[in-house]
């Protein structure tokens, strides 16, 4: 009897209440290695409840995108299973298991409630389901979650163990959560403040709200992260280090004055937040052949430098009609900079050079 005890303490079922899910789009991962149970009616009041702009139908959809990656491609005996439950965070390009698995309702429940609990509605399906997993379950623990108290209560009555949702790690969910984030400057609003519009309705203050965007013409891979991938590796096709033939001296650093250190403080300024590449109609048109404006002043600050060596391979490696060449000093580059730097003027620079040692 003990060791029964013991299993029916070990193994659980947790039956889940569409406003659970509703409060919550991730509490389908929140019962650790524990089963989870989805009643037919639950599904039924989700897909009702997709439609519109409220926090609850957004949340709704994003169960359905959660359920849907789960059973992408599962079978029907598959899903009777039990679809295993993934953890919350992506880990590469799959999900890892927490040990759990989540049932659907796949037949009708054989359970019989009371006489006192007439009628076949939403609530009395869910307990009814809730009492045939215990009848079918008698080695497991059987938990019926619910933020309706009126329906823990009937729960109690008939003798179905109930409990309420509470959920401490809404700021933990990161996939939840919009990811990409930038401090703004201290002049953001003073710089910003005569473009935006306010006035006055019904006795309250209105401002227009500030829009924030994704960087235009690449991929988005998730909220306002898009991939950069191609733009990363163009960047490293500059190699931009120190390149030398000679061997440093052995006593001290290569050495530059103060105005060969000039000439490279600018462009060493990049943080490469691509805003001037994805500001300029050439990069959105040739983005896999032309280099783009962060990446030209990133070379031109290696060609530029007075302590690398290899300024000639660096031209020719630059000299190309699409590689180059491609810019039409349209100055989008310029004037998108949040650093005010200035990349026209660089990849102008780096044309010249190449001129000037070809004549």
């Amino acid at each position: 009897m003990a060791n029964k005890r013991a299993a029916a303490e070990s193994r659980r079922i947790f039956v889940l209440d569409a406003n659970v899910l509703i409060d919550d789009p991730a509490a389908l991962f929140r019962f650790d290695e524990h089963d989870v149970h989805l009643p037919m009616v639950v599904l039924e009041e989700l897909d009702a409840r997709k439609k519109g702009v409220s926090e609850g139908a957004r949340n709704v959809r994003q169960v359905s995108r959660f359920i849907h990656e789960m059973m992408h491609a599962a079978t029907k005996e598959e899903i009777d299973s039990g679809i295993a439950i993934a953890a919350g965070r992506i880990i590469g390009d799959s999900r890892k298991s927490n040990g759990g698995r989540l049932f659907f309702q796949t037949r009708s429940a054989k359970a019989a409630l009371p006489d006192s609990l007439p009628g076949n509605g939403a609530d009395n399906s869910i307990l009814t389901t809730t009492l045939a997993l215990q009848e079918d379950n008698a080695d497991a623990s059987v938990t019926l979650v619910s933020k309706d108290i009126n329906l823990r209560i009937k729960a109690a009555i008939i003798g179905i163990h109930a409990e309420d949702y509470f959920s401490d790690k809404s700021l933990d969910d990161v996939d939840l959560l919009f990811t990409g984030t930038r401090k703004l400057p201290e002049d953001f609003w003073p710089a910003h403040s005569q473009d935006m519009e306010s006035w006055q309705e019904d006795c309250a203050d209105y401002e227009s709200t500030v829009k924030i965007y994704p960087l235009p013409h690449l991929a988005v891979v998730k909220d306002l992260v898009p991939d950069m991938t191609s733009f990363y590796a163009q960047y490293a096709a500059v190699e931009p280090w120190l390149k030398t033939h000679t061997p440093a001296p052995p006593d001290r650093e290569r050495l530059q004055s103060k105005q060969e250190q000039e000439l490279i403080d600018e462009p060493s300024a990049c943080i490469l937040c691509a805003c001037c590449s994805t500001a300029c109609p050439s990069y959105w048109w040739n983005s896999d052949r032309f280099l783009g404006p962060a990446t030209l002043l990133a070379a031109y600050r290696w060609i530029v430098d007075s302590r690398d060596e290899t300024r000639n391979e660096r031209l020719d490696a630059l000299a190309d009609s699409f590689r180059l060449y491609r810019c039409h000093t349209i100055l989008n580059c310029t004037r998108t900079c949040p650093k005010n730097l200035n990349p026209a003027r660089a990849i102008a620079d780096i044309k010249k050079m190449i001129a000037v040692r070809g004549l």
